[in-house]
């Protein structure tokens, strides 16, 4: 089954705000620049970033089940 962002479960949503700022931070420091952390990056900033992309569960590393 497929997702859009906005309706990603609070862990996935997390996962994809920390993984956005990290990447941003190795190729593109300017788009966090002035956020000191992942949770400083305001939730519309991920939403917009992510408009029209479909996920999956496995997409998300809280997703997996021992």
């Amino acid at each position: 089954m497929y997702k859009q962002v906005y309706e990603l479960s609070e862990e996935e949503f997390a996962e994809l705000k920390s993984n956005y700022y990290y990447q941003c931070l190795d190729s593109e420091p300017e788009l966090v620049e002035g956020y000191n952390f992942p949770d400083d990056v305001p939730d519309d900033v991920i939403y917009e970033h992510y408009a029209g992309t479909s996920f999956v569960e496995e997409d998300f590393f809280c997703n997996i089940k021992d």
